[in-house]
Formats: structure tokens, sequence, C-alpha cells
């Protein structure tokens, strides 16, 4: 068996130095042949050369996709790919030393399953606020983290792997192209494009097992470990699902009175719980009240 783990990074020249560091700490099971392949999506720092000074030390291939846009990147990576299974993770994440090993004998065992998923933890630049650390369980899409246990359990539409760790088998993962209309680009940062992928796989019927040992810690900034980055990002979340299903309605500003109620409500609800109540417990509200107010915010356009 071979294994193909591809990155696909843009302008994080010192990141992703940190992030093929732990490849060389890895773990490698005996007589497994495997490849790394980078994908550079026109990047105008110093991506190359920090890739290649990897050179001695990976089995790493320095690929240039000149088509701005992660999904381009990623469709170039799959078009290359020369091995049985194709394991994806990102230029802001560590693997741990047994995440290919988990990876390897999950195939092994499994081989009825086209995709599978492990755990993405945060790796915290910084010393994170004691509510943060408490509330991560709760804000885990904020930080793009995900774990669905320590059982290796089947994976559905609601238990979908994120592509900062998840890996697809070669010849099922060649019959999806990533849609080059989603995913991060000039101009726009609508993501989803790996989340759509495998829900597509799972709608065909394709099988995925989650593997609680292959895990990954994914970069959190000290920027993003803030009560403004939560609200800014579910604000956002509830813009993004505001456009996706339009509200024909009249109302104060153009916009919904339902959505005002609901909006103004669940900030008071979060308010009080925010002054009364722990961490844990006012995190769902404050989730709840920031994306009634990107739906409200996002329904404008809909209004015109």
């Amino acid at each position: 068996m071979k294994l193909t783990v591809a990155i696909c990074t843009w302008n994080r020249a010192t990141m992703l130095r940190k992030s093929l560091g732990a490849f060389v700490e890895m773990d490698v099971p005996p007589n497994l042949e495997w490849e790394l392949i980078v994908v550079d999506n026109n990047s105008t720092d110093d991506t190359e050369l920090v890739i290649n000074s990897f050179a001695s030390k990976l089995p790493i291939k320095y690929v240039f996709e000149e088509k701005q846009g992660k999904s381009h990147a990623l469709n170039r990576a799959v078009s290359l790919a020369s091995g049985d299974y194709i394991i994806w993770t990102d230029d802001d994440a560590k693997v741990t030393s047994a995440w290919l090993n988990a990876y390897a004998a999950a195939f092994q065992e499994w081989p009825e399953a086209s995709f599978f998923g492990g755990a993405v933890i945060p790796w915290f630049e910084t010393e994170p606020p004691s509510w943060l650390r408490r509330i991560v369980p709760s804000v885990q899409g904020a930080y793009a983290l995900v774990d669905f246990g320590d059982e290796p359990i089947d994976l559905t539409r609601k238990k979908v792997p994120h592509g900062v760790n998840m890996a697809i088998k070669t010849s099922v993962q060649r019959q999806y192209e990533y849609d080059t209309n989603v995913g991060p680009r000039p101009n726009s940062q609508l993501r989803g494009e790996e989340t759509a992928l495998v829900r597509s796989m799972i709608q065909d019927g394709h099988r995925g097992k989650w593997t609680p040992s292959a895990i990954v810690r994914h970069h959190v900034p000290k920027e993003r470990q803030t009560l403004k980055y939560l609200r800014a990002f579910y604000r956002g979340l509830g813009e993004f699902e505001s456009a996706r299903q339009p509200v024909e309605a009249k109302g104060h500003f153009r916009k919904p009175l339902w959505m005002w109620r609901k909006a103004i409500v669940s900030e008071c609800e979060y308010r009080v719980k925010k002054m009364t109540t722990e961490p844990e417990v006012w995190a769902n509200s404050l989730v709840r009240s920031s994306i009634a107010w990107g739906r409200l915010l996002g329904s404008e356009s809909k209004l015109r």
C-alpha cells in the first residue's frame, strides 16, 4: 500500500515550515511507501524555498498551481497523487506522531470504507483565556475543530470530517472534483468545498469511518482568541445561511420583523447569561445570538 499526503498552501511560508516540521517527527510504519505533495497556489512569499528545504528529510514533492483558489489546488493534488489513499491536511496544522500510522491501520481494517476522518484539536498560538478553553466544545466550528469521540464510528451527513484531517480512497476521490466556485480564492472566502464533496460521496452510497487516533492540531492565532472574533465568525455564518435561504418579507429597515425579534431576544438572553452563568452555559447563547444578527444583516439583499 502506498499513501499520498496532500497539503495546499498560499503565502504561509512561516506557518508551513512549522507544519512540515511535524512530519519530520512523525512515526512512519515499517515498509510503508508514502509521498507528501505540497501544492503552492501561486504564492508570492518564500513558500517554494520552505518546501524544498525539507527535500532531504521527507518524500516531499513541490507543485505549483497558477490558478488562484484552493479548489484548483486541491484538484491538482488529486491529479498527481500516486497513493492508494489521499490523506488531507492544511498548512496551518501539525500532525501528531501517530497520525499516519493510525490512518494506515484504519485503511487495512476497513477496506470497504471510501473515506476517513480524524480529530482536529486546537493549537493555540498563545495561552488562551480560561473562558475560551472552557467553551471550545461549543465553538469548534469557529476554529475548524472536530472530535466525534474515541470510538471508530461510521461517518454520516451529520458527522462529516473536516478537510484539515481526512482521507479518501484515491479511486473514489477521482470521481469527484472540488467545486472551483467554492473555497478560499481572490475576492471570496466562501468555504465548504471539502464538506460538499464528502456529502456528495455519502449521498452516492459511499461509507466513511471515524479514525480516533489520527489527530492533528489546528493553529488558533492570538487575534482569534477573543469574543469579538467569535461574534464576527458566527455573525458571518448567519449571513451565509441567509444568503442561501432568501426571505421575502417587509419590516423595519427592509428586514423581516420576526428576524428583529429573534435577534433582540437572543441578544438579551446572551447578555443576561453572560453576567449570571458560567462560560459553558452562555457559550451556546453567544452562538445563537450572533447567528441571529447575521441572518438579519444578510436578509437585506433579498428585500430590495
